[in-house]
């Protein structure tokens, strides 16, 4: 399965019965990190992998990175994600023009809303500057104590919260290409014992 990093896939664990033993046991390993902050060692591995942003677009230039994580470390960030969405709705604490990841709200209709607003300023003649700003490799700056921070005021508890950040200071990652995946790995307490640094970034 190309779309999770080591360990059980998504395709296995979509498989599971729903009053199986292993459902069971498989939640169990979910809520565990959510209650305690702490996760099983095999989370600490991801692995990095260039994909084609279009198709047949093989230029290292034009490639994209991704990093695969473990299903199950995956599973628990996207609930943590969900969470905060949802706090963040009911308590109003989004912009109101964020439009990603939001209920009733769509690409379509914010590209709508950014034309009304270029033909008003046109039409009107109001001397205006329009900024569309799409930073450069922002997930890989954003501060992890910022994100931390930012997860304690949506509403994630603590626990689950140090999860989230602590799994992303140790995570290894290896890189997978057409002859394989490394068996080198890199960051982690690696980083942490070399540069005498933490790293950044989700």
């Amino acid at each position: 399965d190309t779309s999770s990093g080591p360990g059980p896939t998504f395709a296995s664990l979509k498989a599971i019965s729903k009053h199986s033993t292993a459902n069971k046991a498989t939640s169990i390993i979910a809520l565990v990190p959510m209650q305690t902050g702490l996760y099983p060692s095999c989370w600490n591995l991801a692995i990095e992998q260039l994909i084609p942003k279009k198709k047949a677009g093989l230029l290292a230039s034009k490639l994209r990175r991704i990093t695969l994580f473990p299903a199950q470390l995956n599973h628990n960030k996207k609930y943590l994600g969900k969470r905060m969405m949802d706090y963040g709705e009911r308590h109003s604490l989004l912009a109101i023009e964020q439009y990603g990841s939001r209920k009733s709200k769509s690409s379509i209709q914010h590209a709508w809303n950014k034309r009304m607003v270029l033909d008003w300023i046109t039409t009107t003649h109001i001397p205006a500057i329009y900024i569309a700003n799409d930073a450069s490799a922002c997930y890989d700056r954003i501060l992890l104590m910022v994100a931390y921070l930012t997860l304690r005021r949506q509403g994630i508890p603590e626990p689950a919260a140090f999860f989230s950040i602590s799994c992303l200071l140790r995570i290894k990652y290896h890189i997978r290409t057409a002859w394989g995946t490394s068996s080198q790995s890199f960051g982690g307490n690696q980083w942490q014992q070399e540069f005498n640094r933490i790293h950044h970034g989700i």
